[in-house]
């Protein structure tokens, strides 16, 4: 299989030298010192292609021309058809045109015999046309690797830039985040401080007037109460506002955990619970959440899938977990670090845990219900 140009243009050239013994052979004059030449001719030939220093390859192109003048002079005319090759291997090399080279060839077919003039005239002008052809050919490769560079390039800046974004972003809700609890701590600070300076201040005063007016210190009291469980109950508000619910709290965190790992990438997920949700701790939450980033790494590592399913079902008494992907599986299961830590976690908790690799990689989790 020819895979580049220089392949093209060292299998034209072996192609000649093919055509040059044979018919020197048939000339019935076979010489056995006319191998040192030919195997010299293709030894230098294969390292002018191989070798990447240009002044090197135009030292070997130039041996190359002599060797070939040589097996021409001293054999057989016919070797002469070699020499237009070294013509356009200089050329190439040195950004010359085409054309040049060519006419350099045609130069020299008026120095060799007439009788070989035909065959020379015929390998220089199929040599241009393959390199002429080649050339523009690689020219269009060059040029679409390029665009291809630039492109890549661009998605690495653009990636970069929505990465900065995104981290932007995350700084901006994060700094909300605590702006938000400041003022809510501060507006909990306030309450809490109005409601105990207002209650001291009446248990203050009762403690002045309890001993003259009993009714009126009983009156006191009652409103002081009032005061702090008007407190408590504005405190209680305050809190439910910002402590979202359990339920929430573990689904919202699962959906981000599986979008923040599938959504840039080519893997398809899906996320189905049933039951009453409300049942599951934090315990229980804590436990699946790691468990799945766990398993998530997994399927990045060592899936060969697309897609990747969560199911959480509570039942009466327990909760039923699974993690799963629809890749080929593997036969023999051998625990990793990260597959005896999910163990260990589902344990703590007193349930089960099982792999299985026979239809994609399964993880399952059955959890006790407290």
């Amino acid at each position: 299989m020819l895979n580049n140009r220089d392949d093209y243009f060292l299998t034209i050239k072996l192609l000649g030298l093919i055509f040059s013994i044979y018919v020197y052979i048939n000339y019935g004059s076979f010489q056995s010192s006319i191998i040192i030449g030919i195997l010299c001719f293709i030894i230098i030939n294969i390292a002018f292609y191989y070798l990447e220093n240009i002044k090197i390859r135009v030292c070997l192109s130039a041996i190359s021309f002599f060797i070939s003048y040589g097996l021409g002079i001293k054999y057989n005319s016919i070797f002469f058809i070699l020499i237009p090759f070294t013509f356009f291997d200089i050329g190439i090399l040195m950004n010359i045109k085409l054309i040049y080279s060519f006419i350099g060839s045609i130069i020299f077919t008026t120095m060799i015999p007439k009788d070989i003039v035909m065959n020379c005239l015929l390998f220089a002008i199929f040599y241009y046309i393959v390199a002429k052809v080649l050339i523009n050919k690689v020219s269009k490769i060059d040029k679409i690797w390029k665009e291809n560079l630039m492109l890549r390039e661009k998605i690495d800046k653009y990636t970069k830039e929505v990465e900065k974004e995104k981290n932007y972003s995350k700084q901006i809700i994060y700094t909300t985040k605590l702006e938000e609890r400041n003022k809510l701590s501060k507006e909990m600070h306030d309450k809490i401080g109005h409601t105990i300076a207002s209650s001291l201040m009446h248990l203050e005063a009762t403690k002045v007037v309890i001993d003259k007016d009993k009714n009126e210190a009983k009156n006191m009291i009652n409103t002081t109460i009032q005061v702090l469980r008007e407190g408590m109950d504005d405190i209680r508000k305050t809190l439910k506002i910002i402590k979202p619910s359990e339920e929430q709290l573990g689904i919202n965190r699962v959906k981000a955990i599986m979008d923040d790992a599938f959504s840039h990438n080519s893997y398809g997920y899906t996320f189905n619970h049933s039951g009453n949700i409300d049942k599951l701790t934090y315990s229980h939450w804590k436990c699946i959440i790691n468990n799945l980033m766990e398993g998530i790494t997994n399927i990045k590592k060592h899936s060969t899938g697309n897609s990747v399913s969560l199911n959480i079902e509570v039942l009466n008494k327990i909760v039923r977990v699974s993690i799963k992907d629809n890749g080929d599986g593997v036969v023999n299961i051998k625990k990793s670090i990260g597959l005896k830590a999910m163990e260990e976690r589902v344990i703590d908790l007193g349930g089960n845990i099982s792999f299985n690799g026979e239809d994609g990689f399964t993880i399952i989790m059955i959890l006790p219900l407290s």
